[in-house]
C-alpha cells in the first residue's frame, strides 16, 4: 500500500491506489459523466446516482444516492474500470468494477429518499487526472415470507479528478 493511502484511507483513494492509475497532469479539468442503462433494463424503481458537484483536488465530492431503509439496502461501488457487462439478475448492466463498496446511509423509516454522501479529495497532485467509475446496487424485499428479493442497478458514473 503506498504512502498516500496509508496516510489517508478513503474509499475513493483506495480504489485509485488499487488501480495504479494515479498520475499527474499539468492541467486537468474535473468532470463527471453518466452512462445510462439500456432501455430494456430500466425500471421506474431503479436507484438513482447523481453527482452534486465535480471531483476536484482539495474539495469534497458529493454524490446523491438512495438511502438504505427497512427492506431496501443500497451499496455504492467505486472502481477503476467499466466492465459494461449485462447481469439480468441484477436488473441491468454493470458499469463499474468494484474495488471498494460502501453501504449507503440507513434510515429506519419510509418513504425512501435520496441522501448525500461526501468524499473529501486531498489536495494531492498525484490524484490529478485520476478516472473512477461509480454505480449503485440496490436490494429490495417486501419483508414478508416467500417474498422475492429484487436487485436493481443505477446508471453508471465516470469521474475525473481535476483542479
Amino acid at each position: 500500500m503506498n504512502r498516500l493511502v496509508q496516510s489517508w484511507v478513503h474509499p475513493l483513494l483506495v480504489a485509485v491506489s488499487i488501480s495504479g492509475l494515479a498520475h499527474s497532469l499539468p492541467a486537468q479539468t474535473a468532470s463527471y459523466t453518466y452512462i445510462s442503462q439500456k432501455s430494456a433494463y430500466v425500471h421506474t424503481w431503479s436507484p438513482d446516482l447523481k453527482a452534486l458537484n465535480l471531483p476536484k483536488l482539495g474539495q469534497t465530492f458529493l454524490i446523491q444516492v438512495p438511502e438504505s431503509t427497512v427492506g431496501r439496502i443500497a451499496f455504492l461501488a467505486f472502481g477503476a474500470s467499466n466492465p459494461n457487462v449485462l447481469i439480468p439478475a441484477l436488473g441491468g448492466y454493470l458499469f463499474t468494477s468494484s474495488e471498494v463498496v460502501v453501504v449507503t446511509p440507513f434510515k429506519a423509516r419510509m418513504p425512501w429518499r435520496n441522501t448525500t454522501m461526501s468524499f473529501p479529495i486531498p489536495n494531492s497532485t498525484q490524484l490529478l487526472g485520476v478516472r473512477f467509475h461509480q454505480q449503485v446496487l440496490q436490494m429490495s424485499s417486501c419483508g414478508w415470507t416467500n417474498c422475492p428479493v429484487f436487485f436493481n442497478l443505477s446508471r453508471g458514473g465516470v469521474g475525473v479528478i481535476g483542479r
